[in-house]
C-alpha cells in the first residue's frame, strides 16, 4: 500500500485542530483495520490527542468490546447507520476520549454492496454518520484508503 503525501497532510491537521481543542480522540475500525490510527500516529503530536483504538472486525467483537448488542447488529448490519454510531458510542464510553470516529463498511472485493461505507462519530454531547460510496471497480485498498479520507473529512467537519 502507497501511502500519499496528501492524507498524511489530513491526518496533520485533524491532529493539530485536536490539540487545538483540548481534544482526545478514539477510533473504532472495521474495514480500515486500523489504518486511520496508524496515519494519525505518523504525526508528531499524536499522543497528545489519540487516547486509544479497536479493530473490531468480526460482529463478536463488535458487541464484547464496544458493548453493542448482537441483537441490534443481527436486526441493522454490521454495515449500517445504526451500527457505526454504536460503534463510536461504544468507543467513547470504553475509553477516555471525548470524540469518537468508527469506520465500517465493505472493502471487497467479494460482495454485492462492495464501496459501501459508513462513517460514525460521537461526542459528549453529539452523535452523527456519513454514508460514503466509492466505486465496486476500486481495489480493496482504495476503499480503505479513500474510507480513512472521508473519516478524517467528517471528524474536521464535526470540530470546526
Amino acid at each position: 500500500m502507497i501511502i500519499k503525501q496528501e492524507i498524511l497532510e489530513k491526518a496533520k491537521v485533524c491532529v493539530l485542530k485536536l490539540v487545538e481543542n483540548n481534544s482526545k480522540i478514539v477510533i473504532a475500525e472495521s474495514c480500515t483495520a486500523g489504518l486511520m490510527s496508524f496515519l494519525l500516529s505518523c504525526i508528531p503530536g499524536a499522543s497528545k490527542v489519540l487516547d486509544c483504538s479497536f479493530v473490531v472486525y468480526s460482529n463478536e467483537t463488535k458487541a464484547r468490546l464496544l458493548n453493542i448488542d448482537k441483537g441490534l447488529i443481527d436486526k441493522h448490519g454490521a454495515v449500517s447507520p445504526e451500527v457505526s454510531i454504536l460503534m463510536s458510542v461504544g468507543a467513547l464510553k470504553n475509553s477516555k476520549a471525548n470524540i469518537s470516529i468508527s469506520i465500517t463498511g465493505f472493502a471487497g472485493p467479494d460482495g454485492e454492496q462492495v464501496g459501501l461505507v459508513y462513517i460514525g462519530y460521537a461526542s459528549n454531547i453529539d452523535s452523527d454518520y456519513k454514508k460514503c460510496y466509492f466505486s465496486d471497480n476500486m481495489s480493496r485498498n482504495e476503499i480503505q484508503m479513500l474510507s480513512v479520507n472521508a473519516a478524517m473529512d467528517f471528524l474536521l467537519y464535526k470540530i470546526r
